[in-house]
């Protein structure tokens, strides 16, 4: 606002130049601090301003307690009306009035799509009543945390008053990964310290529309659930939404526990929670809270193909070995009754030795496949097996996918020898003469049942040639 300028609101005209405020034209008593607290307010009447601020505004360089700010916000409201001047709980103070003119400027919304981080401390009453200064400083330190991460992830923090955070990305998966850096990085940091000091923060990420202002400010029913979830995750956890559980998806190695459709306070809709934890890390539950935990595994067979094993020695198969990877994942991703982890996040884990039930558990899925491409002389042999990711079990035998030679890998004819498939027996002669098709194999004297998958020697002396057998 300019100096020379006035704000009219109902009864009252605010003159900044001249540091008086009047009231149907007639100049009212009032402190210096509650006119400079009341213009600081006017002047940022658009967004909330925090308690730390407003110290900062009326008390330049000064250390003094919230209770003066209480005490002048009480002064103004007495005169002005209780109504002039909200209390934002958590956040601050708003000034309330219309202000003559504003509306025919019209205040400058933009509406968009935008991913919203809320967070604040679990306990954080408790923990200023045991150890003001210790709680202090773990505050600060926890806001440089959350500052660093944001704005390595591209995002932009909006408000840190009192104990919470709230911050605006542009991806919902840059809000997951800053929320799980975050805590793992908090629960480093706190190691030492003991079990009932440690300062925990409850995260919650919701990706919908919200109104922003020209300053940056942000409100709508997206910044109000993503506190309902903050409220909802456990301490030192993420409670994101159904909406950013869709959106990264694939995309972030987690742990996600489906918690139901929850009703949250203020919101017409049940919201449906999952609360997420980084690999390996155990958040801190309430006792009986939501029952069991649950993996969250998708309700179609799951599988994930991590990167095989180059066994030949030589680097160039590494190549060689990716792609048939990213040709299997290509190929399973084809079938929609399968669930196929991508490869990004399957290949965070080449070159790692690691328990096959983690991998299952940290990327959700049921199986996994893993294998060995070797190289002897001119052939290449390429080996796989299947993995129940539970029980850490082999629920078939190893099988041999291809073996070929060499001068043409890409062009390759798939041998199943798998022991499976081979118990398989044609019921000769009916079904091959009835519906099943029989082709030539690859080698000479080799024969196939498409339908049963068997593979028999020549059978032109062994079989009725009425079988179907070529």
């Amino acid at each position: 606002m300019d100096a020379s300028s006035a704000l009219k609101f109902g009864r009252f005209e605010l003159q900044a130049r001249r540091g008086r405020l009047l009231q149907d034209g007639k100049p009212v008593a009032l402190g210096a601090r509650a006119f400079d607290l009341l213009l600081a307010l006017a002047e940022r009447r658009d967004r909330v301003v925090t308690k730390a601020e407003l110290l900062d505004l009326v008390w330049p360089g000064l250390v003094v307690e919230e209770n003066n700010l209480a005490v002048q916000i009480g002064t103004l409201r007495r005169l002005l009306g209780p109504e002039v001047i909200a209390t934002v709980s958590g956040r601050g103070y708003r000034f309330n009035a219309t202000v003559v003119g504003d509306n025919d400027a019209g205040p400058s919304l933009k509406q968009r799509l935008a991913a919203i981080m809320a967070a604040d401390v679990a306990g954080y009453s408790r923990l200023m009543a045991a150890n003001e200064r210790a709680t202090v400083a773990a505050l600060d330190a926890a806001r440089e945390v959350f500052r660093e991460q944001v704005e390595s992830r591209h995002g932009r923090v909006i408000d840190m008053a009192g104990d919470s955070v709230l911050a605006v990305f542009e991806t919902a998966v840059g809000a997951v990964l800053t929320a799980l850096a975050v805590q793992q990085e908090l629960a480093a940091l706190t190691r030492s310290t003991p079990e009932e000091q440690r300062m925990r923060f409850r995260i919650g990420v919701h990706l919908g529309d919200v109104m922003e202002k020209e300053d940056g400010t942000i409100y709508g029913d997206g910044v109000n659930i993503a506190a309902r979830l903050q409220e909802l995750a456990s301490p030192g956890a993420l409670a994101v939404s159904d909406a950013v559980r869709g959106a990264v998806q694939n995309q972030v190695v987690a742990q996600f526990v489906d918690r139901g459709e929850q009703r949250v306070k203020n919101i017409a809709h049940a919201v449906r929670v999952f609360e997420v934890s980084a690999p390996g890390s155990v958040a801190t539950r309430p006792s009986g809270a939501f029952g069991v935990i649950d993996l969250s595994l998708p309700q179609k067979p799951s599988i994930a193909v991590l990167p095989f094993a180059n066994m030949s020695g030589d680097p160039e198969q590494k190549f060689f070995a990716d792609g048939v990877v990213e040709d299997l994942i290509t190929a399973l991703s084809r079938v929609r009754a399968l669930f196929v982890i991508a490869r990004n996040s399957s290949f965070a884990y080449e070159g790692k030795a690691i328990d096959i039930r983690t991998v299952g558990r940290e990327l959700g899925v049921r199986y996994v496949l893993e294998g060995s491409v070797r190289r002897s002389a001119s052939r290449v042999r390429i080996t796989a097996q299947l993995i129940d990711a539970i029980g850490g079990m082999h629920p078939g035998r190893r099988n041999t996918i291809a073996t070929s030679r060499t001068c043409s890998p890409f062009r390759m004819k798939s041998r199943a020898t798998s022991s499976e498939s081979s118990r398989r027996r044609c019921s000769m002669p009916r079904c091959c003469a009835r519906d099943a098709r029989i082709r030539k194999a690859s080698m000479p004297g080799k024969l196939r049942c498409e339908r049963s998958g068997t593979w028999r020697s020549s059978p032109a002396r062994t079989m009725p040639r009425r079988c179907g057998w070529r």
